[in-house]
């Protein structure tokens, strides 16, 4: 439930790098942590070394999966992830007319030194106003994991930890957990994958 919290948070500040980058890295700890605590408490999970090595072995090859325990590692030990960000740009002239460009910048730039850096470009010309639209959609990703967005990793870690913890539950003869719901509501005990609120285009 941390992980899925922290998701949230990140989501909540993807615009402002600086919430975003330590929201992120609470994230990104907290899914380690799950294997973590998975590993400590095996004494107490019946048959911990049969279903376990079989879950370690299925997402052996899964790049996300590789990528959080490495990227835990440089957060804890070296320094924060190498975060690079996109921005696309999306004009709407009018109803019919519009267009796209893509730029990169630096990734702890805020909506307002993006503004500042369009402003400067000149761009977009021909804004009309009450008749146009101005978008930007900024798109995070690590230097390690270029073509994954960050949320979207994190969430398919996140179901990749559901499916142990859901076999650890079966394991004790546990139906359901018995934490409660957090104040979001969709942050509850459920181990069911993936989430409504984590679809992500």
């Amino acid at each position: 439930m941390d992980c899925h919290v922290h998701w949230h948070a990140s989501l909540d500040e993807y615009m402002e790098p600086q919430g975003f980058r330590l929201n992120l890295n609470a994230l990104i700890q907290a899914l380690r942590n799950v294997t973590f605590m998975l590993q400590k408490q095996k004494a107490n999970l019946p048959d911990f070394i049969e279903w376990y090595p079989a879950w370690q072995e299925s997402v052996k090859g899964d790049e996300v999966m590789s990528w959080v325990v490495r990227a835990r590692n440089r957060i804890v030990k070296e320094a924060d992830l190498e975060l690079n960000s996109t921005a696309r740009l999306i004009v709407a002239l009018d109803w019919l007319n519009g267009g796209e460009k893509v730029f990169s910048m630096p990734p702890r730039w805020t909506p307002g030194d993006i503004a500042q850096m369009l402003v400067r470009k000149g761009i977009p010309s021909g804004l009309e106003e009450g008749e146009s639209t101005l978008t930007v959609e900024r798109r995070w990703v690590d230097r390690l994991l270029p073509d994954r967005e960050l949320l979207a990793a994190c969430a398919h870690a996140m179901g990749e930890l559901t499916r142990v913890l859901r076999t650890a539950h079966e394991s004790c003869g546990v139906g359901r957990c018995d934490l409660e719901v957090r104040s979001r509501e969709c942050v509850g005990p459920e181990l069911e994958f993936p989430l409504e609120c984590m679809w992500l285009d």
